[in-house]
């Protein structure tokens, strides 16, 4: 078994197999559809460092399952940093405020000199980013919903299909 995980794909491994052994565990379609939706929601939220902390209250207050919420979390790292200069954008378009002159590559570099020094040099610019990013977040949590919950079942349809034995007529 373990000689056949290592000629695995890295995404079966660390995506695919996870949230299948999830479903295995008694996790409904609904509550990991729920639990992927905040975490991938959360997941590209303007405040660097914070996700993790979002994603351990909303797993309290919905009771969703921490480990799924945490994989579509993690899986976001990416695209969290790629969407700030967009909500902070919209966000200064909502208030109509000046463009900020920043790259992805400075912003970073200020969130890695710290948190609390990053907050205090973007200020408001900052707030323009999570109004941007509160502004898309329902939209983002509805459609993340209904594309892992659809994608969930019909992989329980498919995967339940495969394990029905066919009979075959014998003539």
């Amino acid at each position: 078994m373990v000689a056949m995980q290592e000629n695995l794909p890295w995404y079966k491994k660390r995506i695919t197999q996870p949230i299948k052994t999830l479903l295995k565990a008694g996790l409904t379609p609904h509550r990991l559809a729920l639990s992927g939706a905040f975490g991938i929601t959360i997941g590209v939220t303007p405040l660097l460092g914070t996700s993790t902390l979002q994603c351990l209250t909303a797993t309290a207050l919905f009771r969703l399952n921490i480990v799924a919420i945490q994989i579509f979390n993690w899986l976001m790292a990416g695209p969290q940093l790629l969407m700030i200069i967009p909500f902070l954008r919209l966000g200064e378009r909502l208030f109509g405020a000046p463009p900020l002159a920043i790259t992805p590559g400075e912003l970073k570099a200020l969130f890695e000199t710290g948190f609390l020094h990053a907050l205090s040099s973007l200020g408001i610019s900052l707030t323009h980013a999570v109004v941007g990013w509160l502004i898309t977040a329902p939209f983002l949590f509805t459609g993340t919903y209904v594309l892992v919950r659809a994608g969930l079942m019909w992989q329980r349809r498919r995967s339940s299909e495969s394990s029905i034995p066919t009979i075959t007529p014998i003539i």
